[in-house]
């Protein structure tokens, strides 16, 4: 039997609906996709950017990440800062005089900083450097360059009472050991465990405004700070008392590792670098100090010579808690 045309109609309309659906069906679809596609290329977008500026993420792996990561990344500055010679200084090297160079470089210095007191150097080493000394932060250069950007290796500096060249005084002078493949500021100064290197090195420059002054090294010795029985050799800028400059002295030579024979008294100007020593590393506390007086105005050439000559290691220096073998007190 024929359907009725109320029938054929139904069924007209039941197809047409059934298309319709279909083709919201099909377009739900594509817009959904449309939609996940521009979710996940965001997503690996923000991904991407994370890892171009994450120098530190695992993720650079192949040689185009490495470029990329090299391009956006910075590694904490360790550099010692580097300064263009003035005109100043230019003419002064020009000039070939060491007296006028050592000047000028000081007052490039100066003008730069007005920390810089002077200019601190062990001749035949990487120690070559300005000197700070803060007005307020005594450990300010303890991570700041000569220009008082944040600088791992620092710049060696001086205690907020340290004075320079003035008899019965002792400057406290403090600077990083950097030991690795580039040595700088303090490192040299682990070579005076040797009696040789301090026969080639036994001067230490320091040059100011009243021009150069060599500080003669008469001890080499090591301190944890954490021992009960630690020397704190670092607040004794001056003395008053010859008792005291005797007992701070008598520290000293207990635990020196060289046996110079120089001599020395309460009106002598003393210098004392202080770096950490890699006999007791990572411990925080260790230290490694070098003492030097400034050279008297009646010592001449052979008298130094003599003192280098007679010079002898120490045997038995007294040594950190840690370093000491059984039966040493």
């Amino acid at each position: 039997m024929r359907k009725s045309f109320f029938n054929r109609q139904k069924d007209l309309h039941r197809l047409i609906f059934i298309i319709i659906i279909a083709c919201l069906a099909l377009g739900a679809g594509f817009v959904v996709k449309k939609h996940l596609t521009s979710v996940k290329e965001e997503v690996h977008n923000e991904s991407s950017e994370e890892l171009l500026y994450d120098g530190t993420s695992e993720a650079f792996t192949n040689e185009t990440s490495e470029e990329v990561a090299e391009e956006y990344y910075e590694e904490p500055s360790d550099d010692p800062v580097s300064i263009e010679p003035n005109e100043e200084v230019i003419k002064a090297m020009e000039s070939g005089d060491p007296e006028k160079i050592d000047a000028a470089v000081l007052s490039q210095y100066r003008e730069l900083n007005p920390d810089t007191k002077a200019l601190i150097r062990i001749d035949g080493t990487v120690l070559n450097h300005p000197l700070m000394q803060s007005e307020s932060n005594e450990g300010f250069y303890l991570n700041h360059d000569v220009l008082k950007n944040k600088n791992a290796n620092g710049t060696p500096f001086m205690s907020l009472t340290s004075e320079l060249l003035k008899g019965g005084c002792n400057a406290v002078i403090y600077g990083h050991n950097i030991h690795t493949a580039r040595k700088d500021v303090f490192e040299p100064l682990a070579g005076y465990e040797s009696l040789s290197y301090y026969k080639d090195h036994p001067t230490i420059r320091i040059v100011t405004d009243q021009g150069a002054s060599d500080y003669l090294v008469i001890a080499y010795y090591l301190v944890d700070t954490a021992d009960e029985d630690a020397f704190v050799y670092w607040e004794q800028t001056s003395w008053k008392e010859e008792k005291d400059f005797e007992s701070y002295m008598s520290e000293v030579e207990k635990r020196n590792w060289l046996k110079t024979g120089i001599p020395y008294d309460i009106h002598d100007s003393f210098i004392t670098l202080s770096s950490c020593s890699l006999e007791l590393a990572h411990s925080g506390t260790n230290r490694m100090v070098v003492m030097a007086r400034l050279i008297r105005a009646t010592e001449k050439e052979e008298v130094i010579s003599a003192y280098l000559e007679n010079a002898e290691s120490n045997p038995a220096p007294f040594l950190p808690q840690k370093l000491r073998t059984d039966g040493e007190n």
